[in-house]
């Protein structure tokens, strides 16, 4: 995944880029996950409201 050239120093220096690189990449990867799940659930949420709102007929509390 990493380019890596010879050298003990360059490897280092590549290794320590590279990590930084794919931590920051995991972390956005994380977020998008936890976002998107947040957004699914609100979503649910909404359609749910909607189909009981849609299902239920107007005069279904007030008994009358």
């Amino acid at each position: 995944m990493c380019s890596r050239r010879l050298g003990a120093q360059n490897v280092t220096k590549s290794y320590q880029y590279c990590s930084w690189w794919w931590t920051k990449l995991w972390m956005l990867y994380l977020e998008m996950l936890v976002l998107n799940r947040i957004i699914i659930h609100e979503m649910i949420y909404f359609i749910m409201l909607l189909m009981f709102r849609i299902a239920v007929p107007r005069n279904f509390f007030n008994c009358s």
